[in-house]
């Protein structure tokens, strides 16, 4: 492994430049925001995106993107990251529409999706089947010119912005759990559509979306009927990261990477506090050994996620920040308690938002709990518990 500095050419270093002018000139970033994984840019900065193909910048021009190379794709990614531009893109699900939608279908949604002009959400988890997806209700019934939609969907994230929701229906028997199911791409301003908020701890926004006679035409379908299973398999692979990383990638490549990033603020913030002589002592934080101590072994932690890949980061991260999280609270209390705009927080109560955000990485993108159990079974090859 080759762990040198990547010199930067004239062309790249134009690009940087190119990159941090446009950020500066229309966008103004929160220097605290952390988790930006609940958020999009809004229309200005996206539509400005797009424009420039930086939506997905690794894609040829001809499918919106901007024909970069790999190390100009890191460059972007870093300079989003140091703005703090909410996360964007499409490429979790445009393979699934290339590879199961319909000629019709391709022709309305994918010039804006390729571009990033068109935002999706995700419709799988239903409120009484949690991260059993394939338990899904919400059933599509055929019509004479399509297909009529009920039902609801939890945590549809995004859905107060997005364009589309790919959506997980039952089209057959529920007895028939996986075989049953179909995938829809359902425009999100269709007649039937309505999008309530859920706010969790640290005021992060998800979504239950409900679909009352919701009328598809069915060149809305991905794939054929009763294969909604089948289609869904690519996305969800990519989502848990088993698709496979990017060389370049500073984190591991999986949903754990967001959780890592998270925990990675905590640390710097942390480690800022430990360095500001005390008022009237002089003494810092940083000069006792204990916490230099628990800052060492946070920063270890940090570097032990980025290197767990797929599915055993996600699980690895969600427990270390919890954990991390609990201990640089303790260390830096009373102020690492204080939350948003009160006097004397630290790093504006970054701190303390990210503990109460920290439990809900056991669910996101599915319970811990079920990703222990698909890695025990599909990856370590482990026998069912009887």
């Amino acid at each position: 492994m080759n762990f040198g500095i990547v010199e930067l050419d004239a062309e790249q270093l134009a690009f940087v430049e190119e990159v941090r002018a446009l950020l500066t000139e229309h966008w103004v970033p929160d220097p605290h925001a952390v988790s930006l994984d609940h958020e999009r840019p809004p229309r200005e900065l996206l539509e400005l995106l797009a424009e420039r193909g930086w939506v997905h910048p690794r894609a040829p021009k001809e499918q919106g993107g901007a024909g970069l190379g790999p190390v100009e794709e890191r460059l972007l990614a870093l300079l989003f990251d140091d703005h703090r531009v909410p996360a964007c893109g499409n490429g979790l699900f445009l393979p699934t529409v290339y590879e199961y939608g319909t000629d019709e279908l391709k022709a309305t949604v994918l010039p804006d999706l390729e571009s990033g002009r068109a935002t999706f959400c995700i419709g799988y988890t239903e409120p009484d089947s949690g991260s059993d997806v394939a338990a899904a209700r919400t059933r599509a019934v055929r019509t004479e010119d399509g297909w009529l939609v009920n039902g609801s969907k939890m945590f549809t994230t995004y859905a107060q912005d997005a364009d589309y929701c790919f959506l997980l229906a039952r089209t057959g028997a529920i007895e028939d759990k996986h075989g049953g199911l179909t995938m829809f791409v359902v425009p999100m301003r269709s007649a039937g559509v309505e999008v309530r908020p859920v706010l969790g701890m640290g005021g992060i926004r998800t979504n239950v979306t409900y679909y009352r006679d919701v009328r598809l035409p069915d060149w809305c379908r991905l794939g054929e009927v009763g294969e909604g299973w089948k289609v869904l398999a690519g996305p969800l692979a990519e989502e848990h990261g088993l698709s496979g990383a990017d060389p370049l990638a500073e984190l591991n490549g999986s949903m754990g990477a967001t959780f890592t990033r998270i925990l990675e603020r905590m640390v710097e913030y942390a480690v800022d506090w430990a360095l500001a002589p005390a008022a009237g002592t002089g003494e810092a934080p940083i000069d006792d050994p204990l916490v230099r101590d628990v800052l060492t072994a946070a920063l270890q932690d940090v570097e032990v996620c980025r290197s767990t890949p797929s599915s055993y980061g996600k699980v690895l991260a969600a427990a270390t920040l919890q954990r991390q999280a609990d201990t640089l609270l303790d260390l830096t209390s009373p102020d690492g308690l204080l939350d948003r705009g009160a006097p004397g927080a630290i790093a504006h109560g970054v701190l303390a938002w990210a503990r109460l955000f920290a439990p809900a990485t056991d669910v996101y993108g599915g319970t811990s709990e079920i990703y222990r159990n698909n890695l025990a079974r599909g990856q370590l090859g482990l026998p069912r518990p009887r």
